[in-house]
């Protein structure tokens, strides 16, 4: 018959050949066509085709009907359509299909000795990925036959693998003459038939499934096996658990695949199964584990399929139950490390949901869950396929033994043991047990089951150390264990993970009560998580446990030792979990939390650092979230600090590559944050693609900020302004008030300082009284009393706590009070109805930095102000012209006389070192002529003297700017018509030129120290002026920057503006002497760009940045 087909196509190939003669003849003949011949011609050979591939009859043997292929595929897909969950205690009640929640593995071509050491449980590296289905694209393609080993662990997927694949080829296509042919077998199956002493070819095989039913024929069968193009997939060789008869499966294979050679092969099998006996020529596939994405997709699969079915429907109820439900989950693995290295197996993974579902909520039960991994991985997924091993023991004997081994790594302090070292710790428990089973034996079949893995030759260790503290501490809680070494081993990280497992069985009072005797770090943070885990805890104890978290009485001073040690406590606990990245380092499991980093910023502040403090930041239940928005300097020496309290110097921030880890995407959202790194020995900002980046500057912002800084800078305008005369009075001032504010405490209540006393408080007055509407009581504040007992909580308050936007409220409120006889904070503190209020009156009276609470309470005060006048001017400079009129009959007069020659005495007594501060970055022609051009309003000199008490850097090189933008502009801006209009065109166009796709650095103050080491070596070279006034701009911009980066000086606007307007002068400076280097340039414009987007209002800033730090061990 095979003949008579063979005719049947020739003659059709003649006929359209025919055809295609016929109408080539008649068109180079006649030009006509004819159709008759034409169409009789298609007949025959489509007639002839179509018989010779359906007409055929089948022999009197092969009963199957025709079609039989149809047929084939409809019994294969009912087989494999539905999700197989072998061998899992909580099951769901229902069935899914393979669509509804199927995630494809990949694969990777692996040599065969690595595949067989690889873990199956664990985060996942990176490197190629592929999936099976392109992999038999590509033999398609090449038309090649090809034998694939999938390999993987216990788990893995691999028959998930093999039936999806299967039920893919049976998917409809619209040339099914095209369509690839699968064949599947389960071998464990059919060991019978394949270990006759005759067995079956493929084909007789194949057709015997109990799924076919005698649907069709080894016949036929056998004949699209000849022809190729089928895929035939040889499921668990492994599953054939002697090695003999595997030796004798393997050579049956072989010998199908050199009979039918034309087809692709892919057998699956655990690493022991193949590695052992491997097919010829077999190309080995790993199966990989799961990444976060994936773990993510199955979950919300999953979850929607479960919710559809239990209710009946899947509309968006069903939906959103499915979202909480997923979501609720993955939070969960995201918090707990180890529980994601477990879930990156599909098996442990959907035995994670199950259990999330039916039997509570993790992680309060996460010791059931690895009971359940423990069981199933030990005998009951083999029990369930009904396959036995060589020990012949019981699932609760198997179990009893490998608690011994796991206790025995535990306290050797292992994770992979020599087979020697591991078959004495079992010997004692397997004579405990029936039978007599051989050391070697127990430990090979438990490799064989997935609990253990075989790292190198000879070492065996648990597929993951959770597995092993699981099993350990349900040793430790068997009635006759001896529990003391978990008491003697509170502060050993090594124990942690063990101790809070038995807690959670058993009553921890003995550990609680070991770790408030040892009273470190460590064994404090142990003994909060026990109380939180355990099963019970005596009353006492949990009481003297909750007492060292209660303040201190009011009474009472706080104890830095107490504070570090309790911090120390919050950073063990927020920072234990972590994730394996190789054998010495891991990444904490979840980003430093607010309530740490607050600590951190707490002491700085303490300390005397410039922070933002948390209580203006941070909202009632935010403590756990990440901490957001810090910059390089605080993530470098937040890694100090946390070094420091730990009790272990070994945190750092991670590196680049580390971060490039999959296993980072679960610490956090790497597509809405960026994480600080260490890159060798630069702090840099790791940015995934897709996350923000937090120094962008938007176009309005790069208009608006060149302008809000001239304004912003605008008193040092004034001072430069004035004549020579005044200016020296001004220096004056400014020299005692430095010297005052420098001695707040030595100065209240000495008679020996009471000259700065009066100075100071003379100028705190004018400041207060010129911006908070209440410039008509200000003469009777002066004259009545002594205004500085007043104002004394002021001058020593925290300068961040007079920040809060409450100040400038408080003070309004004075003036509706009527207090008129001074700022009298104690009676705003007992009159205010606000608790809050009072509480910060109480709190700046007790805080001890004077320096930077002038401006701010300026600010605060001008903007209430502006809401009760509207015609007060936005800027200060204006606002103090505005008020500087009405006080010039009554506190200008304070402004001179013996008071200040007096207090000029004795402050240059006591700081001799303290020079002209003007006298160097001024020259009289600019002076002359911006006086002249700007005509400045009669604001009191004290008021002048407090700008140039801020920090003499920022003081100095905003001078420096302003004093080269007047000289560097193509046109000198002193000869424009409106002076401040045309310095702020040249700063807005110096600020805008584009740089498009140039990234910000994300350290600008490293960036301009970069071009400040540059620009040193240039004008070794080139001593010209310009080059060297460029010089000197980037040299005090890196000053500012140095210190507003190290937190010793205020990241404030001042400081910013100061900073930003320097860089703009720098690089009008060095276009004009011509310099060629591009990059110094680009960098200066860029590094502005960063600054322009640190001092955004908080509702607009963004809080891209957190800290992610990694865990290295020796």
């Amino acid at each position: 018959m095979t003949g008579l087909r063979g005719v049947f196509r020739v003659l059709g190939g003649a006929a359209l050949a025919l055809a295609l003669s016929v109408t080539a003849n008649q068109v180079l003949s006649e030009g006509n066509l004819s159709w008759t011949w034409m169409y009789v011609s298609y007949a025959v050979a489509v007639a002839s085709l179509l018989y010779a591939e359906f007409g055929t009859a089948p022999p009197a043997t092969d009963a199957a009907p025709r079609g039989r292929r149809r047929v084939y595929l409809r019994q294969l897909r009912a087989n494999v359509r539905d999700m197989e969950t072998v061998g899992i205690a909580t099951q769901s009640e229902f069935v899914f299909r393979m669509r509804q929640v199927y995630v494809d593995v990949s694969v990777v071509p692996q040599p065969l000795h690595s595949a067989s050491r690889e873990p199956y449980v664990g985060s996942v590296t990176g490197g190629e990925r592929r999936t099976l289905a392109s992999v038999l694209q590509d033999a398609e393609r090449d038309g090649a036959s090809r034998v694939l080993a999938v390999i993987g662990g216990p788990g893995s997927g691999k028959t998930t693998l093999a039936r999806n694949t299967a039920l893919e080829l049976c998917g409809h296509r619209w040339r099914p003459w095209k369509r690839r042919l699968p064949v599947l077998l389960y071998l464990r199956d059919h060991a019978a038939a394949l270990l006759a002493e005759e067995p079956e070819e493929l084909a007789a095989v194949a057709v015997s499934a109990g799924w076919l039913n005698g649907k069709v024929s080894p016949r036929w069968l056998e004949r699209r096996l000849d022809r190729g193009r089928c895929v035939v997939l040889l499921d668990g060789l492994d599953e054939v658990a002697d090695p003999a008869e595997r030796a004798r499966v393997v050579a049956w294979a072989t010998r199908q695949i050199q009979r039918h050679p034309h087809n692709t092969y892919v057998v699956t099998s655990r690493p022991h199964g193949y590695e052992s006996h491997p097919l010829p020529g077999g190309e080995v596939l790993q199966v990989r584990r799961f990444t976060w994405p994936q773990i993510e997709r199955f979950l919300r699969q999953w979850s929607y399929a479960t919710e559809s079915r239990a209710r009946a429907g899947n509309g968006r109820e069903v939906r959103l139950a499915a979202e909480r439900s997923a979501g609720d989950l993955l939070s969960r693995l995201r918090r707990q490390a180890a529980l994601y290295d477990l879930a990156a197996n599909p098996l442990l993974l959907t035995m994670t949901a199950n259990v999330h579902r039916y039997r509570g909520q993790l992680p309060g039960s996460r010791a059931e869950l690895y009971a359940e991994m423990c069981d199933v991985l030990l005998h009951r997924r083999s029990e369930a396929r009904g396959l036995r091993d060589a020990t012949g023991l019981t699932g609760p004997h198997k179990q009893h033994v490998a608690q011994h081994l796991a206790l025995a790594m535990m306290k050797a302090k292992v994770r992979d043991w020599p087979v020697r070292d591991a078959a004495r710790a079992i010997r004692r428990a397997l004579r405990q047990v029936p039978g007599e089973v051989a050391p070697d034996v127990f430990l090979e079949e438990a490799r064989k089951s997935g609990l253990l893995v075989e790292r190198e030759q000879g070492v065996y260790g648990f597929a993951h150390l959770t597995l092993q503290e699981y099993l350990a501490s349900a040793q430790l809680g068997t009635p006759r264990a001896d529990s003391r070494v978990l008491t003697d081993s509170v502060e050993d990280p090594w124990w942690r993970e063990t101790i809070l497992l038995w807690s959670a069985a058993n009553d921890a009072t003995p550990v609680i009560g070991a770790c408030l005797d040892r009273g470190t770090v460590a064994a404090l943070a142990l003994a909060f998580d026990c109380a939180v885990q355990a099963r019970t805890v005596d009353p006492d104890v949990r009481d003297r446990l909750e007492a060292l978290l209660a303040p201190p009485a009011s009474d009472q001073p706080t104890d830095p030792a107490r504070q570090r040690l309790l911090a120390g406590v919050l950073a063990t606990r927020a920072l234990h979990e972590s994730i394996q990245l190789d054998d010495t380092t891991e990444l904490c499991g979840r980003p430093v939390p607010r309530a740490l980093y607050d600590l951190f910023v707490h002491e700085e502040a303490a300390a005397g650092r410039h922070h933002l403090l948390p209580s203006e930041t941070t909202r009632a239940g935010e403590g756990d979230a990440a901490a957001t928005g810090m910059h390089a300097g605080d993530a470098e020496r937040f890694v100090d600090w946390l070094n420091t309290i730990s009790g272990d110097a070994f945190y750092r921030l991670p590196t680049p590559r580390e971060l490039g880890d999959p296993a980072a995407a679960l610490v956090a959202d790497l597509d809405r944050h960026t994480i600080w790194a260490l890159d060798g020995h630069r702090t840099v900002l790791h940015q995934a693609p897709g996350a923000p980046w937090p120094y962008t500057p938007d176009p309005d912002e790069i208009r608006a900020v060149p302008v809000s800084d001239r304004r912003r800078l605008g008193i040092y305008l004034e001072v430069l302004a004035v004549s020579t005369e005044r200016r020296e009075r001004i220096e004056d001032w400014a020299v005692v008030l430095s010297t005052a504010l420098d001695r707040v405490p030595e100065v209240r209540g000495s008679a020996a300082l009471a000259p700065l006393e009066l100075s100071l408080t003379l100028a705190v007055a004018l400041a207060l009284a010129l911006t908070s509407d209440l410039v008509h009581a200000s003469a009777r504040a002066l004259t009545v009393g002594r205004p500085h007992d007043s104002l004394d909580g002021l001058l020593r308050h925290n300068l961040e706590l007079a920040r809060h936007l409450r100040l400038g409220r408080l003070l309004h409120h004075a003036h509706a009070l009527g207090i008129t006889e001074g700022l009298d904070l104690e009676a705003m503190g007992r009159d205010h109805p606000s608790a809050d209020d009072r509480d910060i009156i109480i709190t700046l009276a007790r805080r001890p930095e004077p320096t930077r609470a002038l401006d701010i309470a300026t600010t605060r005060a001008l903007d209430r102000a502006r809401d009760l006048d509207p015609s007060v001017p936005m800027d200060r400079v204006g606002a103090l012209d505005y008020a500087g009129g009405s006080n010039r009959g009554s506190l200008f007069h304070y402004a001179t006389g013996p008071d200040l020659d007096a207090a000029l005495s004795l402050a240059r007594l006591l700081d001799p070192g303290r020079g002209d501060v003007l006298a160097t970055s001024t020259e009289p022609a600019i002076a002359h002529e911006l006086g002249r051009r700007i005509a400045p309003p009669q604001i009191p000199d004290p008021l002048l003297a407090l700008a140039l008490v801020s920090p003499a850097e920022t003081l100095a090189v905003s001078l420096q700017a302003f004093r080269t933008l007047f000289a560097a502009g193509k046109r000198p801006v002193l000869t424009q018509p409106d002076v401040l209009t045309g310095l702020d065109s040249l700063l807005t166009e110096g600020a805008t030129e584009s740089y498009a796709g140039q990234q910000t650095p994300d350290d600008p103050a490293g960036a301009v120290c970069d071009v400040r080491d540059l620009l040193r070596s240039a004008h070794q070279g080139d001593p010209g002026r310009w080059l060297g006034e460029a010089l000197a701009l980037v040299t005090g911009a890196a000053n500012v920057l140095t210190q507003t980066r190290a937190r010793t000086s205020a990241c404030d606007a001042q400081s910013l503006a100061s900073a930003r307007t320097a860089l703009l002068a720098a690089i009008a400076a060095l276009r004009k002497s011509g310099f060629r280097n591009p990059v110094a340039i680009r960098t200066l414009h860029l590094a502005w760009r960063s600054l322009a987007t640190l001092d955004r209002p908080a509702s607009a800033r963004a809080g891209h940045q957190i800290l992610i730090v990694a865990r290295t061990r020796s």
